[in-house]
């Protein structure tokens, strides 16, 4: 019997989760708590427009880009990358390109949480959890 709770959003929320703790690590303690709940929220929001737009049992080689894409936190960081792009290219330096070296990072981190959704489905399905 399956739970209220889809696997892929119980996955993609928990690897959204886990992967902003260990982001927040390196900065500070408060920092863990607001990486962790950006995340997790990006991971919600994106979570519900999957189910609106595909379905949450949708092929995985539609559902993650659409996951990834469907975050609001990736779609603030591609924001910053874009306003600030001399700061990527290198024509521009200095402090005000802290924030899109964050970015970037941030860009890449998002990629992972929906990989803990297809995953924790797919162990779903196969009976292994």
């Amino acid at each position: 019997m399956r739970g209220p709770i889809h696997p892929f959003v119980i996955g993609h929320v928990s690897a959204a989760v886990i992967v902003g703790v260990a982001a927040g690590a390196v900065l500070s303690v408060p920092a863990v708590f607001v990486s962790a709940a950006g995340m997790a929220v990006g991971a919600l929001v994106s979570c519900l427009i999957c189910w609106a737009l595909l379905g949450l049992e949708a092929k995985a080689r539609f559902l993650w880009p659409l996951a990834v894409l469907a975050n609001p936190v990736m779609l603030m960081a591609l924001a910053m990358i874009i306003v600030d792009w001399g700061c990527v290219t290198g024509e521009d330096g200095g402090w005000q390109c802290l924030g899109v070296g964050v970015a970037v990072v941030v860009s890449g981190l998002c990629l992972l949480p929906p990989f803990g959704g297809l995953l924790w489905r797919r162990l779903k399905r196969t009976g292994l959890l």
